[in-house]
């Protein structure tokens, strides 16, 4: 990521949107449930569809927040790893940031462990400077 000096804007902006995908995913493996929350709209489009097939839907930001409370508490731990982030657009109202991700998912038993791996691109656009969800594609949350 470039860092122009003389637009602050521009670049809290871009940091303010890197930051808000960041804590998503933290606060899902720390299972910070409120601070999950805190992320999301009120209304989310939520899509698994290259995962399980299906249509995206819209739901609310109560409703993502408990699935994946119900889903990721069933784990031993996850660990979701963002990187490659690329600002695409910047302006005074949004910036269209791209990513990779990876979520490992470890189920533990005694005498074996399980792992589910995933991996996935995706746009995430926060509106407003705040730092919140409203959309992400497909491949995680959006569509």
């Amino acid at each position: 990521m470039a860092v122009v000096v003389d637009q602050t804007g521009t670049t809290r902006l871009t940091l303010d949107a890197i930051q808000a995908v960041t804590d998503i995913f933290v606060s899902a493996d720390t299972h910070d449930w409120a601070g999950l929350r805190s992320r999301f709209v009120d209304r989310v489009r939520l899509g698994w569809t290259s995962l399980n097939g299906g249509d995206a839907a819209d739901v609310t930001g109560d409703e993502v927040t408990e699935a994946w409370r119900t889903l990721l508490s069933s784990f031993e731990v996850t660990h979701h790893q963002l990187g490659n982030f690329l600002v695409d657009h910047v302006d005074a109202e949004q910036a269209r940031l791209r990513f990779y991700g990876t979520a490992t998912h470890v189920l533990a038993s005694p005498g074996q462990e399980c792992r589910w791996v995933l991996g996935a691109r995706a746009p995430y656009v926060p509106q407003a400077l705040a730092a919140v969800v409203p959309f992400l594609s497909e491949h995680l949350i959006g569509a």
